[in-house]
């Protein structure tokens, strides 16, 4: 696994940047996708995970639960 980073400009950020996993953002309580609009603008051709209390999927986006994205391969 490569070493792990964070992304930021001035109006947002994404916890983590790893090579393999790509962008994954941990919240604490519920979010959903319409959130992370600005994200599809920004990285047209990456993927964002969303550690959450909320599942959703689009084509860039996935909200997963904390247990599921533990026991995920």
């Amino acid at each position: 696994m490569a070493p792990l980073g964070f992304w930021q400009n001035k109006k947002h950020e994404i916890d983590f940047y790893e090579l393999t996993e790509g962008f994954i953002e941990v919240k604490r309580g519920k979010c959903t996708a319409i959130e992370f609009a600005w994200f599809t603008r920004q990285f047209k051709k990456h993927s964002l995970k969303v550690i959450n209390k909320n599942e959703f999927t689009t084509q860039i986006l996935e909200g997963l639960l904390l247990e599921n994205y533990l026991l995920s391969p």
